[in-house]
């Protein structure tokens, strides 16, 4: 026996709508807190967990690794994981959680060279801080797409990376945007939080970049963005003031020549 509901055009546009955003806001497009990384970047490095592509041995084919994370995991075609791939390889980045050969793009806009062409394996960092065997035995699984494997629901990352990959992402009505702090830093605040159970509120933690940009937000802004969660933090060049132009030292981490 079949039961019907009766709704209207709007109450099912507004729920469908609804449902459509969470799926694309928490599977798609924003970085999970607990490892800090998007559902596409976690099914590949556990897919090349799986695959055995650890950071002590050789390389293999970028092709390899997009066609296991599209067959498996996350089968939503081979040049969004492979974007994803590259945005983890790029030699420009702060943090690397792929080992990458080949031309993986330019930090000037360049993209990375088709995956025939290119190598990967996990990063030393990647194995060690996200993929420890002993530590992932008490993450949460979940079936894959098709039900034929298993993959984890988060990593178990050993480091606050949400707030040290200069993330960004942008999904249907949220967006997302973290600058990267430093370090030694944000290790003393975690540390002395698991010590004493209470925060510090009034005191502002560096941001760095690796390209000389800078934070000119001011201490106030920056305490705002920490409690709230929203906000903007404003960067600007670094810079030399020369007798008859301007010599640009040092830019923001996101900044992409291509499109100025």
């Amino acid at each position: 026996m079949k039961a019907y509901i009766e709704t209207t055009v709007t109450d099912f546009a507004k729920n469908a709508m609804s449902d459509y955003i969470e799926e694309t806001v928490t599977n798609r497009a924003i970085p999970a807190f607990q490892d800090g990384l998007k559902p596409v970047q976690r099914k590949i490095l556990w897919a090349m967990y799986k695959m055995g592509l650890f950071y002590n041995l050789s390389h293999k084919k970028s092709a390899k690794v997009t066609g296991e994370v599209i067959a498996k995991y996350n089968p939503h075609g081979d040049s969004s994981a492979y974007m994803a791939m590259g945005n983890m390889a790029q030699a420009f980045q702060k943090y690397n959680f792929i080992d990458g050969q080949g031309n993986w793009g330019a930090w000037s806009g360049e993209l990375p060279a088709a995956s025939r062409y290119t190598e990967c394996r996990l990063s030393e960092l990647a194995q060690t801080c996200l993929l420890d065997k002993d530590y992932l035995k008490v993450v949460p699984m979940v079936d894959n797409y098709d039900g034929t494997e298993k993959e984890p629901v988060y990593l178990p990352a050993r480091l606050p990376f949400i707030l040290l990959l200069n993330i960004s992402g942008i999904a249907t009505a949220v967006r997302t945007g973290l600058p990267s702090f430093d370090l030694k830093a944000l290790a003393e605040v975690c540390i002395d939080y698991l010590k004493t159970g209470k925060m510090k509120t009034d005191e502002i933690i560096p941001i760095t970049t690796i390209n000389g940009g800078k934070c000119i937000s001011t201490k106030e802004e920056q305490l705002e963005f920490y409690k709230t969660g929203s906000g903007v933090l404003k960067f600007q060049p670094s810079y030399i003031m020369g007798k008859d132009r301007m010599i640009i030292t040092g830019v923001q981490d996101d900044f992409n020549f291509e499109k100025v």
